[in-house]
């Protein structure tokens, strides 16, 4: 598309019963050339299990090569068992923006092993901007040690951010259970800046070394009376 912004939405406002994922891109690119944003919008089903609002798997590309922004929203609604994430980008999937933002910002459902955001640590895998900031905001994040990577072009930042009021923070060690992020899981962000929290954060408590390779301003923000805690 040029210009003209493209807009999928699936279940959002309707919350209907039942076993599906919102939005699922399987190998296919969605472009903007011009100064249309792409918008998705996904809300899962809520049987157990499986039950993403958003999913990139297999090469799928988002791309906004002009003044476009990149825009990802959505909820699991899974009730239980496991796996009920948000956004799931996999299997060298990419979204990419040139001079646009990136915002991610999902909720996770009920049952083990379910997180806002998952950036599967597979080969080409990435979240990037040539010169924009990025957004990823979910109480749990899932982002890959090795292989996937997300970087903000231009001197911009990348912020990291609970979505729900309160949610406390540990650095040092990733979780799958709160919101948890290791010293390797940062090191495959490449920034000017990375922000961590907000001014409705928890306490956030740093529990390991955090280093960077390169000059990287690291801000880390908890809201009013809570602590940042070095333990």
């Amino acid at each position: 598309n040029v210009d003209g912004g493209i807009y999928l939405s699936a279940n959002r406002g309707f919350n209907l019963a039942g076993d599906f994922i919102g939005i699922v891109i399987d190998g296919a690119s969605v472009t903007s050339t011009g100064t249309g944003d792409i918008e998705l919008d996904g809300t899962s089903g809520d049987a157990a299990n499986n039950q993403h609002a958003v999913v990139l798997k297999n090469n799928a590309l988002l791309e906004t090569t002009g003044t476009g922004r990149n825009l990802l929203f959505g909820v699991s609604r899974g009730t239980g068992g496991s796996n009920n994430d948000g956004l799931q980008i996999l299997s060298g999937s990419d979204v990419r923006s040139n001079t646009g933002v990136i915002v991610l910002e999902f909720l996770e459902g009920s049952g083990a092993n379910s997180e806002a955001i998952v950036l599967a640590d597979d080969a080409g895998t990435s979240i990037s901007t040539t010169s924009g900031a990025i957004t990823l905001k979910g109480d749990i994040l899932s982002l890959g040690e090795n292989n996937s990577s997300i970087t903000a072009g231009n001197g911009n930042s990348v912020l990291l951010q609970p979505k729900t009021s309160g949610t406390e923070i540990n650095l040092g060690a990733s979780s799958n259970s709160q919101f948890g992020l290791s010293d390797a899981q940062l090191d495959r962000i490449t920034a000017a800046g990375i922000v961590i929290g907000g001014s409705s954060t928890g306490t956030i408590t740093i529990t390991d070394a955090i280093t960077r390779s390169a000059a990287t301003d690291l801000i880390f923000v908890a809201g009013a009376g809570n602590d940042l805690v070095f333990s």
